[in-house]
């Protein structure tokens, strides 16, 4: 609810790593360039951490001060404080000082960032930025990085590239990343990154989309070496038979190079129920074998949905059975999940 320039909110959160259960409530106020926020997780069981979080901004003259603190209850706290000047159109300095977790100590960094927009389409980022704990042996590091992004109505192409100078030796790490979208129905997206100093890793990842009126397709392959390959990918689809029914096919994979006995597939198919009050129910059937084992896990889930817009569900299901998990929701426990159909991109 907003009142004024203040604003109240609250909520819950899901947290799917953790399975944790967390009630929201938080505040904010914007007003002559200044702007504060609160937000209060309060954890729903013992093992779920509570944490408060404080963010604000004022404007000081030319310049900004602003702060993010943490608290996490029971824990200790966290928190950056900083303040950034902009010297002349393209050219901002900031100085800021990272508080320290339990055990830690404070950083203070200083950093020069040059925003330059070439073109319409093209924009470039230069940054550099110098740090150091503040204790007796604390080493300074720097860091260097250089980006640029093109974009128009139908591609978005980005290409950056981060050294970090550190005691315990040089990083390097170049990312590449597009985005092309033809028409409203079709979108393929590509992204990779490659870590060539100090423990060298890359990633290579295509995807694909397609919402049509009827049919929603999602796929996409990953391809990581850590510094063994590992492949992994996933397709799956939501096909609206009619208003009242839909099937959602899917197929996952993963691939370990040093080890051709750990290869993984597990498929599912789901049928789904569309009530008209929104309300949807489903039942979901899995497969998954993998070849050093030779033979596979069944796996049974049950789910409840609700339409909260035209094309999109909030789903919560859960899963009996045994899998690996490959898919979302083919993991024996519980699940939450997200349903896009139907519409444009």
């Amino acid at each position: 609810q907003r009142l004024g320039g203040l604003t109240l909110a609250g909520g819950a959160q899901y947290a799917w790593r953790d399975g944790a259960v967390s009630a929201l409530a938080g505040a904010s106020w914007e007003g002559n360039g200044a702007r504060v926020r609160f937000e209060h997780a309060q954890g729903l069981s013992l093992t779920t951490p509570s944490t408060s979080e404080l963010e604000f901004g004022v404007p000081l003259a030319s310049a900004l001060l602003r702060a993010r603190l943490e608290h996490v209850w029971g824990a200790g706290s966290t928190g950056v404080l900083g303040v950034q000047q902009r010297f002349a159109q393209h050219l901002d300095a900031g100085l800021e000082l990272r508080l320290p977790d339990a055990g830690g100590a404070p950083v203070a960094r200083a950093s020069l960032s040059a925003p330059v927009r070439l073109s319409e389409a093209l924009r470039l980022d230069l940054q550099a930025g110098l740090e150091r704990p503040l204790r007796a042996d604390g080493a300074f590091s720097a860091a260097f990085s250089v980006a640029a992004r093109y974009a128009d109505d139908a591609l978005a192409l980005g290409a950056a590239a981060d050294l970090a100078l550190r005691a315990q030796g040089p990083k390097l790490v170049l990312q590449a990343d597009a985005r092309w979208h033809p028409d409203p129905a079709h979108e393929v997206a590509f992204d990779a990154s490659a870590q060539l100093l100090s423990e060298p890793n890359a990633r290579l990842s295509v995807a694909y989309a397609y919402h049509g009126p009827s049919l929603s397709l999602l796929t996409y392959h990953r391809a990581r070496f850590e510094p063994a390959l590992v492949l992994e990918g996933e397709v799956g689809a939501a096909w609206l038979l009619d208003p009242a029914w839909s099937l959602r096919p899917s197929l996952a994979y993963r691939a370990l190079g040093d080890d051709p006995d750990a290869f993984t597939l597990q498929g599912g198919l789901g049928v789904t129920h569309h009530a008209h009050s929104g309300v949807q129910l489903g039942v979901v059937l899995y497969h998954a074998h993998q070849r050093g084992v030779g033979e596979g896990a069944f796996a049974l889930g049950a789910e409840v949905g609700y339409a909260f817009v035209p094309g999109a569900s909030l789903v919560v299901g859960y899963t009996l059975g045994d899998g690996p998990g490959l898919l979302a929701g083919g993991a024996p426990g519980a699940h939450v999940r997200l349903d896009v159909h139907g519409g444009t991109r």
